[in-house]
């Protein structure tokens, strides 16, 4: 895990297509209307404006939820030699529901 943590620190374009990649699909197969071109937004400006598809607004809570699982994404690489526990599982849900209802 260290070593994959090692290349993705590293090589910036890699970090960035796994963020952007890793959330576009995680939150798809939840129910997310984002599209990988507004997850990719929201990663590049950290802004939940996104401008909408098809004129179909996007829920407040799909964006959220992508900003967070980017936020969750970095915990994760901090974490990743510590062993799992239970209360990291309860901060990763922390993190990655923070403000959403």
């Amino acid at each position: 895990m260290t070593n994959i943590k090692n290349e993705l620190i590293s090589h910036k374009d890699l970090y960035v297509w796994t963020q952007i990649n890793f959330t576009f699909n995680s939150n798809k197969i939840e129910g997310s209307r984002l599209s990988k071109d507004q997850t990719e937004q929201i990663f590049e400006t950290n802004n939940m404006f996104i401008e909408p598809k098809d004129k179909e607004l996007v829920p407040l809570d799909d964006a959220l939820e992508a900003r967070n699982h980017f936020r969750l994404f970095d915990y994760m690489l901090k974490t990743v030699d510590e062993p799992l526990s239970k209360e990291m599982m309860i901060q990763m849900n922390m993190i990655l529901k923070r403000g959403t209802s």
